[in-house]
């Protein structure tokens, strides 16, 4: 008879005894006790897996993002942002719930604080969402939950998939732009409209209305008027653009240029 270490009760413990006279470690803990113990032993090997698998899969989100940021906006934040400069767009971006959104500022209104704004939440979100779940006890790497690009890029990037021995393949492109949690795409209008834009019209088309029918969220940053910002994407795809925001996701940005005033 033995006398668990963990409930203090008596329980019978048989004991094997090797050929050399050695005897096998019996179990220290009653059979009740030594399952929950197992399955405890087996919980905490598990919630390692999950962070080991969390701590590198963010790695790679903060790499990727990396790429895409300007280094001056690699370590924005929303607590390094002059919130009552913009009020109504820090509140929006800072509490971001899912919502497509666009900061406008008019034309030649420039350093108002939106791609500081929207770094921010690229970065936030990075840090802060989870990178792999546990899911039927296996730990799941997740995939990125954030996309940040210039319109400039994005056009730049969707065009070298045109050339011979392209490194990524057309649809691949707008597979990512469409599928990922969240895309945001700063300088809206950046991108000169040539007199024949039915390129560019297609490729806004593609991607608001593959984010529009999949319910994914999508946060722009422009300088452009509203009425402008249709004349840029296309008539089609502002108007989805404009039903994904709602009356409350059209956020105007005024003022002086933080640039200037430094």
């Amino acid at each position: 008879m033995r006398t668990c270490m963990d409930c203090g009760a008596l329980y019978e413990e048989r004991i094997y005894v090797r050929a050399d006279g050695s005897e096998l470690a019996p179990d220290p803990r009653c059979r009740q006790c030594s399952s929950v113990f197992e399955h405890a032993q087996r919980a905490e090997a598990h919630r390692l897996d999950v962070l080991r698998a969390d701590t590198e899969r963010r790695q790679e989100w903060k790499a990727a993002l990396a790429r895409e940021l300007e280094e001056k906006f690699r370590g924005a934040t929303f607590d390094t942002f002059e919130r009552a400069k913009q009020p109504a767009a820090f509140k929006a971006m800072s509490s971001w719930d899912g919502q497509s959104l666009i900061l406008a500022s008019p034309p030649l209104i420039y350093g108002v604080g939106k791609t500081h704004l929207a770094a921010a939440l690229a970065n936030k979100l990075t840090t802060t969402l989870s990178a792999a779940v546990s899911i039927n006890g296996e730990a799941r790497p997740q995939p990125r939950p954030v996309v940040f690009t210039t319109e400039p890029v994005m056009f730049e990037r969707i065009r070298a998939t045109f050339h011979d021995g392209a490194r990524e393949q057309t649809e691949a492109v707008y597979d990512q732009l469409i599928r990922v949690r969240l895309l945001i795409i700063d300088d809206v209008g950046k991108e000169k409209k040539p007199a024949d834009g039915s390129f560019m019209e297609m490729v806004w088309f593609r991607i608001i209305d593959g984010r529009y029918r999949a319910q994914r969220p999508l946060v722009l940053t422009a300088n452009l008027l509203p009425d402008q910002l249709g004349e840029h994407i296309g008539g089609a795809s502002a108007d989805r653009l404009m039903e994904m925001c709602g009356p409350s996701g059209l956020i105007a940005l005024k003022g002086t240029s933080y640039r200037r005033r430094a």
